[in-house]
């Protein structure tokens, strides 16, 4: 059984994923606004330094940090979105630009007026952040500076890449892994969802229980009318409840399973913090795959870092990129491997090439002034530049001993000269698509500074508890797994034979020698046999049958074939109660989550006290008091 990690770190993917454009990124199960606003602040550029810090990029950047709008004066024949006291509006334009921008899946998710609220809403706290953040003078601080240098390299190189591989990633290519990726997307159920959303257990329950007596078309308008009665959540009343079909493995909830359509779900789902739902099944029916035009921008969001990797590959080859190790002898670049097809099974995926050990290397003898790449055109790499770079990483990542940072570390150094020169030669940040990207990234920089700030020192443990709390209905309970330890062969035969020889007196000294002299399972032979720990949900039913009937301690009198590389010997080692994370194992997680629902309210603040005005796109005001509490809107309370 092989478990095919990554070992070492890409920067293709680092830098088309290190910008991000839009706030539309979100979980359908959010229903709040800010909820999915407040994802606009949570990208971070990345480290990378620029590879020369001009004091023209500095005052591009000094130019210009909040959001760019029109006055009023200037806007006769504009249909106005948001109106701001400073006699600064945002168009129904604007909003219909970010809208069409907008991935199928949100627009398939929710409807036209809903979305557009979404997207105005984004524009609207994007221009009040950035002028809260000029007025705090965020946008003078070196921090601020340094960062948007960042990310003035990062969009750069990205248009480099992007259009790089859009020389390669064709519709055509597109739609052989998009037939690849149907043939193997699972077989899921969907369900159409309506619900009752209600801040109180105790009066869902109530609701939940006085709707169980009624059956077919009688509970269809009971359910309905409830919903009218009851329901806060604003957006999916209008539509008598109904929230859209989503797939069975979204749900996520033991309370959905074995119920028909046309019934109810027999106990309230709690909904992360905004409430409990009663939940009615008004439809059922076999997942519908996405149509290509549909799946096609995702798609290739999905497959471009693999195209990207491509890209880097050939570019290293065509500058003419020689490394030197910290052995001071010469190092070939990577290979690749070949691109899996999508959808592929993990266990089946090529290995990343595994970087020189380098280990054995006194750091002390070394000379800073090394070079350590060359290419060409004659740009050059020092040591010193590689731990510059290290030296820049986020303390989480420069855990590592230098040696083992030191090949990914040199790679992208050289990756960023490589894009740099083309954006030189292709006079990149002369384009028009270059500066609106930047203005983007610069408001995503300055409106993240403010965020942080507005943020530090607030997150109290009382609030991490609070969080952990709130997601503890998702931990695994009652859940087994099963310890294994095993020898891998090709056929079953072989297998049987060995187990014969083990159980007819070698035991486990025989089974050990058989691990390391038969077994192909290389990952596992390292660790004398050991695959882990098994939840039993991860186990096909017929296989867990077999393992949890035999003692602690024991053989399985049968080869079982636990991967599709052979068949296995397996020795069962324990059997235990999975116990869920706990606080500290999950801090840096829960602290995320905690940081997230005080930006909510940071954002509301700021949002009430701006005194904006917003328009629906046929010119109706908007009331911005239910879109910041839409349960007090419908009679709830938060």
């Amino acid at each position: 059984m092989k478990h095919k990690l990554p070992l070492m770190l890409c920067t293709a993917i680092a830098l088309l994923s290190a910008c991000p454009e839009s706030a539309y990124a979100s979980e359908k199960t959010e229903t709040s606004f800010f909820g999915k606003i407040s994802n606009f602040f949570s990208g971070i550029f990345s480290s990378s330094k620029e590879t020369s810090k001009s004091e023209a990029v500095k005052a591009d950047i000094k130019q210009e940090s909040s959001v760019t709008t029109s006055k009023d004066s200037s806007t006769e024949d504009m249909q106005i979105a948001a109106r701001f006291p400073d006699k600064t509006v945002i168009s129904v334009q604007d909003v219909n630009k970010l809208t069409n921008a907008a991935p199928d899946s949100l627009q398939n998710q929710y409807p036209q007026a809903k979305i557009y609220q979404l997207m105005l809403m984004q524009l609207v706290t994007s221009k009040l952040l950035n002028d809260a953040a000029v007025q705090e003078g965020i946008d003078k601080s070196d921090d601020y500076i340094k960062k948007s240098q960042d990310a003035h390299n990062v969009v750069k190189t990205q248009l480099v890449l992007t259009q790089e591989i859009d020389k390669i990633l064709t519709d055509a290519v597109l739609k052989e892994q998009y037939d690849d990726f149907i043939k193997v997307m699972p077989k899921e159920d969907e369900y159409q969802i309506q619900h009752i959303l209600l801040s109180d257990e105790s009066k869902a329950n109530e609701i939940l229980n006085s709707l169980k007596k009624f059956k077919g078309e009688i509970l269809k308008r009971e359910f309905a009318d409830a919903v009218q009665k009851h329901s806060a959540d604003a957006q999916s009343k209008k539509n008598n409840g109904i929230v859209g079909w989503l797939p069975k493995q979204k749900l996520n909830n033991d309370a959905f399973n074995e119920v028909a359509s046309g019934e109810l779900v027999g106990k309230v789902v709690k909904v992360f913090n905004e409430g409990y739902s009663v939940i009615f099944i008004k439809g059922k029916r076999p997942a519908q795959p996405p149509t290509f035009e549909q799946a096609k921008a995702e798609l290739k969001q999905v497959i471009l870092p693999q195209y990207a990797l491509q890209v880097i590959e050939k570019l290293r080859k065509d500058m003419g990129v020689t490394l030197t190790g910290l052995d001071k002898q010469h190092m070939e670049l990577p290979a690749l491997p070949p691109m899996p097809k999508l959808g592929a099974d993990p266990k089946n995926l090529p290995e990343m090439p595994k970087p020189k050990d380098f280990s054995a290397v006194n750091e002390k003898d070394l000379d800073n002034t090394m070079v350590v790449a060359e290419m060409k055109d004659g740009s050059k790499i020092t040591l010193q530049e590689v731990r510059d770079s290290i030296a820049d990483l986020p303390d989480s990542l420069k855990a590592a001993p230098f040696h083992e940072q030191f090949t990914p570390a040199l790679l992208k150094l050289a990756d960023m000269k490589i894009l740099d020169k083309i954006a030189k030669d292709r006079k990149i940040i002369d384009s028009p698509e270059f500066k609106e990207r930047f203005e983007k990234a610069k408001k995503t920089v300055l409106s993240k500074l403010y965020m942080d700030k507005k943020l530090e020192n607030r997150i109290t443990q009382k609030m991490i508890k609070e969080t952990y709390d709130s997601i503890s209905d998702l931990f695994s309970k009652d859940e087994m797994a099963i310890c294994l330890r095993h020898v891998m062969v090709k056929s079953k035969d072989k297998a049987q034979d060995l187990l014969n020889k083990i159980l007819k007196g070698g035991g486990v000294k025989k089974f050990e020698e058989y691990i390391a002299s038969e077994s192909i399972d290389e990952q596992s032979k390292k660790n004398n046999g050991k695959i882990g720990c098994i939840p039993q949900k991860d186990l096909k039913p017929e296989i867990a049958e077999i393992l949890f009937k035999k003692p602690q301690g024991t053989f399985v009198e049968e080869p079982i074939q636990m991967a599709e590389e052979g068949y296995s010997i397996v020795r069962v080692e324990e059997k235990k109660k999975i116990q869920p994370p706990t606080i500290e194992q999950l801090k840096p997680q829960l602290f995320k989550l905690a940081a997230k629902k005080e930006s909510e309210k940071i954002l509301r603040q700021v949002v009430k006290e701006s005194k904006v005005e917003m328009f629906d796109s046929k010119g109706n005001k908007i009331d911005i008091n239910g879109l910041l509490n839409p349960k007090n809107a419908e009679g709830e309370s938060n």
